[in-house]
């Protein structure tokens, strides 16, 4: 092969890498994690409104349960250190003015402190959400009387259109706990009978033969589809259950850790959670979303036993083939402590958030 024919073979190559890149399909560059917030704070302004409570009870109600930086990406190391951390290019909104703020703070308590109490940081929760533009549409995305007034008053337009697009989808929330119960059990109220349940994982050595079989089970037909909410522990025997089957993985649709407990399955991660051994036979990339809870005082930043940092899915680096399999999405912490987060409150919000993004990205 000649020098001219080895430049050849090697531009088309590269044509052909660059032509799959764009040709895959990639969702809008939204916040997600404001998305999911204004939708956990619209539920709760229409709870406030119909028991005849004012505005200012509704923002006081909001910041006990939610919390939202648009630069607040991996916050309990802004807290922990913020003069030794050094933002990835390019810097998000306010993110730098963040880091100034908690570097003139002497401890870590009094930068949660101040984030959750003292500068304000939040305003983006309490204005209309309709001011985002278009790509905010709940309406667009849900349809007819399913915008953001139908999530306030939750209205029977909202609930008609979030089942009508989960009639193929089944949800399934994995894991133990109060919390875990209650979501499963609101979900199905939301989607119907049948279309939301609870699979009981509570350790990381569950075998993973049943789970795998559990959900197969759930998957009667070749165009249904699985929306998977894993808590704690369960993490573990789900993530492996997922790697080692990718028939189930091509009949998931997104995947939500919710407080889940990662950080023991670092090194397991490392080794298997990329994107040629998560691949899809559809080329998307399959979402990881992921949120934890803090609480005050707590260090570190978290609660106890569960700081932030290990209930986050990985940025896993785009391959030089472009064929992305994961995408791995924040969707921040909520006030805390977990179990007595309201269950019905979490599962209103992640149905009409997660059937939105479904709409809006595939």
């Amino acid at each position: 092969m000649t020098g001219v024919d080895v430049a050849l073979w090697g531009a088309a190559v590269a044509l052909a890498g660059a032509a799959t890149w764009l040709t895959l399909p990639r969702p809008p560059a939204l916040d997600w994690e404001l998305y999911f917030k204004l939708i956990v704070a619209t539920r709760m302004r229409g709870d406030i409104e119909a028991a005849g409570g004012s505005p200012d009870a509704w923002v006081d109600a909001c910041r006990g349960r939610v919390w939202y930086h648009p630069g607040g990406r991996e916050l309990e190391r802004k807290i922990a250190e913020p003069g030794a951390y050094d933002p990835p290019v390019p810097a998000l909104e306010g993110e730098r003015a963040l880091l100034e703020s908690l570097a003139k703070l002497d401890s870590s308590g009094a930068r949660l402190r101040q984030v959750l109490g003292g500068d304000r940081f939040d305003e983006a929760l309490f204005s209309d959400p309709s001011a985002l533009g278009s790509d905010y549409d709940l309406q667009a995305a849900l349809g007819p009387g399913a915008g953001w007034e139908g999530v306030a008053s939750w209205s029977e337009a909202l609930l008609e259109n979030l089942r009508r697009r989960n009639e193929l989808n089944t949800w399934v929330v994995v894991g133990e706990g109060a919390l875990v119960a209650g979501l499963a059990a609101e979900l199905e109220s939301i989607l119907g009978e049948g279309r939301a349940l609870h699979v009981p994982i509570a350790e990381a050595g569950a075998p993973g033969e049943d789970l795998t079989e559990a959900l197969k089970a759930l998957l009667p037909s070749p165009s249904s589809r699985l929306l998977l909410l894993v808590r704690g522990a369960a993490a573990g025997p789900l993530l492996a259950c997922l790697h080692d089957n990718a028939d189930l993985r091509d009949r998931a649709r997104l995947i939500v850790g919710v407080g889940a407990e990662l950080a023991p399955l670092a090194e397991w991660m490392a080794a298997n959670f990329d994107h040629q051994q998560m691949d899809t036979e559809i080329a998307r990339a399959l979402p990881y979303m992921h949120m934890g809870f803090l609480v005050p005082d707590v260090d570190p930043v978290g609660e106890a036993g569960a700081p932030l940092s290990g209930s986050r899915f990985p940025d896993v680096p785009d391959p030089p083939t472009g064929r992305r399999a994961i995408e791995s999405i924040e969707l921040g912490p909520l006030i805390g402590p977990s179990e007595g987060f309201p269950p019905a409150l979490l599962a209103r919000a992640l149905a009409v958030f997660l059937t939105a993004r479904l709409a809006i990205a595939g």
